[in-house]
């Protein structure tokens, strides 16, 4: 599923910042997150990195337009999610 991002004002040529928390089934563990598809991320949005931790994504993009870029929370995000049972 794709995971709802904040809303967030981008300014040219910096980056932001978000921590998402997917859902993991009971008796697993998050160990991993790669990033699969953004869906309706404006031209110039670049994923950078993303990094699970302790059942939470820090996720970072950065703002490659000539413009000021506001993501709203219907702009979204999907990883493929590397889990481990216990």
């Amino acid at each position: 599923n794709f995971l709802s991002l904040s809303n967030k004002t981008i300014e040219k040529n910096t980056s932001a910042y978000f921590d998402l928390k997917p859902t993991i089934p009971s008796g697993y563990t998050l160990v991993g997150a790669f990033i699969r598809d953004t869906q309706a991320l404006e031209n110039g949005i670049i994923p950078i990195y993303s990094l699970a931790t302790q059942g939470s994504i820090s996720f970072r993009v950065v703002n490659m337009a000539d413009q000021t870029i506001t993501l709203t929370e219907t702009m979204k995000v999907s990883f493929y999610l590397l889990i481990k049972k216990g």
